[in-house]
């Protein structure tokens, strides 16, 4: 589950800091250009809204992305889940060859560093792709990763089950703060 203590941090920075949290905004993780970003050696995802539908099936096309991005990319999942949906993500990441942190902390550094580890890949080297400011991309920024897409949440661009009410409206909150504080507009 979400770190407290780190979201607490995250909430006063948005507020009283004009720090970028979010280096870039795209409608999908299709329409990413991966090939664009200098030094990308190891891409770091986010699930449940970023992936699939909240709690959703990984669909053929976004098996198919990952399959191709594994053959340029080292790829890991990094979701704020259950225990059950972390057992169900470990079976997916295994099929597919990619590596899922089994911490639940974010936007605590924890899970972004074990990844880094795993695989010995710098920091610099490293993307974050999710769909909350708070957790996916704010954790990533403590983690000095320095390439950090925010996606719109995938059940919004292609359907499917929306996250409960306390995500969506989290969700909302961080953006509409986010783009007043700094000016910046999520199409």
């Amino acid at each position: 589950m979400m770190n407290l203590k780190a979201y607490s941090k995250f909430i006063k920075e948005l507020f009283f800091s004009k720090i970028e949290f979010v280096t870039d905004y795209e409608q999908s993780l299709f329409r990413i250009k991966f090939e664009e970003i200098k030094n990308l050696k190891l891409i770091i995802m986010d699930f449940d809204d970023t992936l699939t539908d909240h709690l959703g099936e990984l669909k053929l096309k976004e098996q198919s992305l990952l399959e191709r991005l594994g053959k340029n990319y080292k790829l890991a999942f990094y979701s704020n889940s259950s225990d059950r949906r972390t057992k169900e993500l470990d079976k997916i990441s295994s099929k597919l060859k990619i590596y899922n942190v089994r911490i639940s902390e974010k936007p605590d550094t924890k899970g972004f560093r074990e990844i880094l580890k795993h695989f010995k890949i710098k920091s610099s080297e490293t993307l974050m792709i999710g769909d909350k400011i708070g957790t996916d991309i704010y954790g990533a920024y403590l983690a000095k990763i320095p390439t950090r897409i925010l996606v719109k949440p995938y059940s919004q661009k292609f359907g499917g089950r929306k996250s409960g009410f306390f995500h969506s409206a989290l969700r909302s909150f961080e953006k509409n703060i986010y783009s007043l504080t700094r000016k910046v507009k999520f199409n």
